[in-house]
């Protein structure tokens, strides 16, 4: 509907990384050139969340629990090509572990069975996992970050947990139709970078996971 819309500056659309990984795994209604980036809105860096019973309490820990129980491990994510999907991937080639990919619909049914120790991990957000882990009920043992989240000053990122480069996650942002004018989509791009940086609507993004960003659509594009 976006990509099909009249680039009159009055419709947008809002992205995840799906997005563009999508391009490559599945046959779409719509070209990439068929929508403009205007601005980047928010990063979502994910924690790694393990199930309670598995007996590793730190990523170093879990990495060589992999090695010593081969194809043992397990880890989830809400589908494939999502970022949960592609860290947990990457978090295996770079560890030469071997794991085993477990795609669910949505992530009620991945807390569900995380909880219930039907598998063993999952690169997710804070937003829902975290109240676990203050129950004793799940693990948190790292951060994709570049810098330790806020709140959780407590887990240590991939980076400090000994995976160097480590630094991936999730994302959101804004595209318009091709063709809107460009003045507009410089425009929208600084009103956005400033309006995320504002007190109450920053606070409303931590809450919720994401981290602000901001900057130009050139830098959104690249």
């Amino acid at each position: 509907i976006a990509a099909k819309a009249d680039p009159d500056g009055y419709t947008f659309l809002s992205i995840l990384p799906a997005y563009i990984i999508n391009f490559h795994l599945y046959k779409l209604g719509y070209k990439p050139d068929d929508l403009v980036p205007v601005a980047q809105m928010a990063d979502l860096p994910l924690f790694l969340f393990v199930a309670q019973d598995l007996p590793v309490n730190s990523v170093a820990e879990l990495v060589e629990y992999a090695r010593k129980h081969p194809d043992k491990l397990t880890y989830a994510s809400s589908g494939n090509g999502s970022s949960a999907h592609l860290t947990g991937a990457d978090f295996a080639l770079r560890n030469k572990i071997t794991m085993t990919h477990v795609a669910y619909k949505g992530s009620a049914p991945i807390l569900t069975d995380l909880l219930g120790g039907r598998v063993s991990m999952v690169f997710d957000p804070i937003l829902v996992p975290m109240q676990y882990v203050k129950q004793n009920r799940l693990k948190a043992l790292g951060f994709t970050g570049k810098q330790r989240w806020p709140t959780e000053p407590s887990i240590p990122t991939m980076e400090e947990a000994g995976m160097p480069g480590f630094v991936t996650g999730s994302w959101a942002g804004l595209m318009a139709p091709a063709n809107t004018p460009r003045p507009i989509i410089e425009r929208m791009a600084r009103e956005i970078s400033e309006i995320v940086q504002e007190p109450d609507v920053r606070q409303k993004f931590l809450d919720a996971g994401f981290l602000p960003a901001s900057g130009t659509s050139a830098q959104f594009a690249e």
